[in-house]
């Protein structure tokens, strides 16, 4: 059993070798690099078979399908392997430090093996580097986060939430779901991961949301309000949540608003 998994999707990524770089170069090796494609164009995956050559902590796993972002975390979540916490990492980002995963081990075995870590990242824009703390210590304040990416969470594996699939909007049904099968958190101090706003390609640009697959976007919109009314929580503080998304997006919708999704 490995310590830490960390799962990254693919696609088209041009730093997929400094991200998977600044994991390896970790002063604690108890981890498997579990790299996901969502069928690259490009040499992405040569890449990545190049590393994994180099090191057996990589696996490269090649889906013959197109699965969106959610759909290639569920694939890796799903391989086969036993860990007991579940990182996620963009293909474009990285790790802010050599130390980041000492750290965070020695961080959950002091505070008894929380359900989940909040983990503060730095933000990489040009030549500037913003720190963004998290602090939120219990289930109710961090549904109600807007920072909700996947990456922001440090998991135990055993109480991991699917991503809904086909879609281009994951992560806030995610999010609630997520939350909802957790009780215990712990604030780690320390930025984990580098946000890299650089990439000029990323799919979370909002020059680049309203032409990236526009027709497939537009759909995941609506799938998304639909995913989030099927949803069924067993707490309150995540009900209130799920009602307070849905009615924004049903706004924003009659509003046409649609572009600030």
């Amino acid at each position: 059993m490995y310590f830490f998994r960390i799962i990254i999707p693919l696609y088209n990524s041009e730093y997929i070798e400094k991200c998977i770089e600044s994991i390896e170069n970790q002063t604690f090796k108890d981890f498997i690099i579990v790299a996901v494609d969502d069928m690259s164009t490009d040499n992405t995956c040569e890449k990545v078979r190049k590393m994994a050559k180099k090191n057996s902590n990589i696996i490269l796993l090649e889906p013959k399908k197109k699965l969106f972002i959610g759909g290639a975390r569920n694939y890796g979540l799903h391989y086969p392997i036993s860990t007991n916490y579940t990182l996620y990492m963009d293909n474009d980002d990285w790790f802010n430090s050599n130390t980041v995963l000492e750290e965070l081990h020695e961080h959950i075995i002091k505070n008894n093996y929380p359900d989940c870590v909040r983990l503060p990242y730095v933000c990489e824009s040009g030549n500037n580097r913003v720190y963004m703390g998290l602090d939120e210590d219990t289930p109710k304040k961090l549904v109600d986060s807007l920072y909700i990416a996947p990456w922001t969470k440090c998991i135990k594996s055993d109480l991991i939430v699917d991503f809904p699939e086909n879609t281009m909007i994951e992560d806030v049904v995610q999010h609630i779901a997520q939350v909802d099968n957790i009780e215990t958190i712990s604030v780690f101090r320390k930025a984990v991961n580098v946000w890299n706003r650089n990439n000029k390609n990323s799919a979370s640009l909002k020059e680049n949301q309203a032409t990236l697959l526009n027709g497939k976007r537009i759909s995941s919109i609506y799938r998304n309000i639909a995913d989030l009314m099927d949803l069924v929580c067993k707490h309150d503080y995540c009900e209130e949540h799920r009602k307070w998304r849905i009615n924004c997006y049903k706004n924003l919708v009659r509003e046409g608003k649609e572009e600030t999704f």
